[in-house]
């Protein structure tokens, strides 16, 4: 019985392997299994970076200006979060964040430490003044 199992394995196998539209005629080296007729054609996964879909959010609206850098907020002063796309070597959030309304907790250093809320959760981002507006000015979102 055993035998009979064994053997009926390697038929089962064998007749996967058979490709009935003949050999494979895909020469891609080391990736010919992701092109091959079994399979099929495989696409390649798309890459998603940090600022991907983000062709008309985020379009300079107005360049910054050395008071942008050096603007004073006060701890609990409410604050819109405005990425400025030109400025991304310092205090630069997530894409996602960009046009959200928090409360400033503490200063660290030049930057400012913001409260937001993401549906229930509380999160906060370590953002420079630059990418910061004071909630009676108008933001550019």
């Amino acid at each position: 019985m055993n035998q009979a199992f064994k053997s009926n394995r390697v038929f089962v196998e064998e007749k996967a392997l058979y490709n009935p539209r003949g050999p494979s005629k895909c020469s891609f080296g080391k990736y010919k299994d992701l092109f091959s007729q079994e399979k099929g054609f495989v696409m390649v996964q798309k890459s998603r970076g940090q600022r991907a879909r983000t062709r008309y959010k985020m379009q300079l609206k107005r360049c910054a200006t050395p008071n942008d850098f050096l603007r004073p907020f006060e701890v609990g002063q409410t604050v819109h979060v405005c990425l400025q796309p030109n400025i991304k070597r310092q205090g630069y959030s997530y894409v996602q964040f960009h046009g959200a309304t928090g409360r400033v907790v503490e200063k660290r250093g030049s930057a400012y430490v913001v409260q937001i809320r993401d549906g229930r959760a509380q999160k906060q981002l370590i953002l420079a003044p630059v990418h910061l507006r004071a909630e009676t000015e108008k933001a550019n979102k």
